[in-house]
């Protein structure tokens, strides 16, 4: 019954070129059912493989003519096909991001957060305003605990760098690097959750975009906007909880990489965050 009301609707488009927005609204709320109930593919992945096809249906719609099938059976092959496509699109695009990540993405991200940006850069000649850590081991350790204290921001880029400036071995800083992030690993773990939280939330308000933009009735589109300012106020909220995680080591746990004392060690950070912001003219 519901493929010939579709087949109906197709064939007084094609005839009246009338009704589009019901008709696009009519086999998107179909497509996406179908990649729920008949692929499994969870909410987020079925309103991924919707948006994925939009830019076919007119086609799809334009070029139907067996009309001894029905509308339904016809879209159903259709989506077959454009399934193997939308796999395979996306099995490439995972892989793309898992090489990128494992290469230079993660470490253009964390760049982009340096808390040091006057030294994220392959050019040294920053060092030339700070003072030699040869002359005095004070302040050597003072910048190292530096590092340490905002290990979540240190790109491995800059290991070389540092370990030349500080005049450490550069296995040796990695090291202590590491043992620092192990300090925070588990607020890493509990921020990607939230993050996990927040794209599914931004998925689900695109797709409520995507519906609003083909959904005429104003009852319907106000129930949508209703859903799309719940997201935005959950993705708020999100935003609001990672925020609060204070992505750093305690001064002790710093102090006991370094063997300093834990309030020598907050003195220092501010000593050298203030350093940097003089060079770098502004706050960090």
């Amino acid at each position: 019954m519901y493929g010939m009301e579709l087949s109906r609707l197709v064939r007084q488009y094609q005839n009246t070129g009338l009704g589009w927005l019901e008709l696009r609204q009519r086999i998107s709320l179909f497509i996406y059912s179908w990649g729920l109930g008949k692929k499994n593919l969870g909410e987020d992945r079925a309103a991924d493989f919707l948006l994925s096809f939009l830019p076919r249906m007119e086609a799809l719609v334009r070029n139907y003519s067996n009309y001894e099938c029905p509308f339904e059976h016809y879209v159903k092959v259709c989506l077959e096909w454009h399934m193997i496509k939308f796999q395979t699109d996306r099995a490439r695009a995972n892989s793309r991001e898992e090489l990128y990540w494992q290469t230079a993405g993660k470490q253009d991200l964390i760049a982009a957060y340096d808390p040091s940006p006057a030294y994220n850069s392959s050019d040294s000649s920053w060092k030339e305003n700070l003072p030699s850590p040869m002359s005095g081991e004070r302040f050597k350790r003072r910048f190292l605990e530096y590092i340490l204290y905002h290990v979540d921001n240190i790109s491995y880029r800059m290991i070389d760098t540092y370990a030349d400036y500080l005049g450490m071995n550069r296995e040796e800083l990695f090291c202590k690097i590491k043992q620092a992030e192990e300090l925070i690993a588990s607020k890493r773990d509990k921020r990607e959750s939230i993050r996990e939280k927040k794209r599914t939330y931004f998925i689900d308000s695109k797709y409520q975009e995507m519906k609003l933009r083909i959904t005429e009735e104003k009852k319907n589109r106000e129930e949508i906007l209703e859903r799309m300012s719940q997201l935005k106020y959950k993705m708020e909220k999100l935003n609001d909880r990672i925020a609060r995680i204070k992505m750093t080591p305690t001064a002790e746990q710093v102090a006991e990489l370094t063997g300093s004392s834990s309030s020598t060690v907050g003195r220092n950070i501010k000593m050298v965050k203030k350093l940097l912001e003089e060079i770098a003219e502004g706050p960090l």
